[in-house]
């Protein structure tokens, strides 16, 4: 498998070509909610936060989960993005937010108009990620 190699001022991040639509930059990216929406986030990490092929496998089974979930979750009209950065930022109308995300640096951000955000820490599998978000978006997701 290929394999595409970011280089960004302090950071080195090694992600499968053609991964899903691939946010890493220096600056923090901005998503507008206008609708129930999933963040799903992966820090990346330094040369010395490295941990070789474990960051990799990690890496690797984070995407194929979020590839499998973002079908039905977008169908059940929920956005999905995926976040390769340490912060991000969440627009609601006026109001902006700054996310960082913290140590573990792995986990799902869920925010819908009008209700308070849910953030889950960790990897998650495609069927726990849609039993999360049936939860929390309070839909039946297929």
């Amino acid at each position: 498998m290929r394999r595409l190699c970011l280089l960004a001022t302090s950071f080195i991040l090694l992600l499968p070509a053609g991964s899903l639509s691939l946010r890493a930059s220096i600056e923090t990216p901005l998503f507008d909610i206008h609708q129930p929406t999933v963040l799903a986030f992966f820090r990346p990490t330094s040369h010395a936060d490295e941990s070789g092929s474990r960051a990799n496998d990690t890496l690797s089974d984070f995407q194929v989960y979020l590839r499998k979930a973002s079908a039905p979750l977008g169908q059940a009209g929920i956005e999905v993005h995926d976040v390769y950065a340490r912060s991000f930022q969440v627009r609601e109308g006026m109001k902006t937010t700054t996310f960082q995300t913290k140590k573990i640096g792995i986990g799902y951000y869920l925010v819908s108009p009008g209700k308070k955000p849910r953030v889950e820490y960790g990897l998650m599998s495609d069927s726990d990620l849609i039993r999360v978000a049936s939860e929390y978006f309070d839909m039946r997701i297929k």
